[in-house]
């Protein structure tokens, strides 16, 4: 399982509350989780926030 998806469950958050809460798409947060999708700094910094966490943490779990 990805940090996103660790930290989403953590918090009790769906891939629809963290879309709502970062605005990002569900599709969007669906392919981080799952590694298919390399983030802007702006995309990073709006899903971190939604996930209360450091985006370090997320850039680390991508293996990019």
């Amino acid at each position: 399982m990805s940090f996103i998806a660790d930290r989403r469950k953590e918090l009790g958050m769906t891939q629809r509350d963290v879309s709502i809460a970062s605005g990002i798409t569900e599709a969007t947060i669906s392919k981080m989780e799952r590694g298919k999708f390399n983030p802007s700094a702006k995309v990073l910094l709006k899903v971190s926030g939604a996930l209360k966490c450091n985006p370090i943490d997320i850039l680390n779990d991508l293996n990019l």
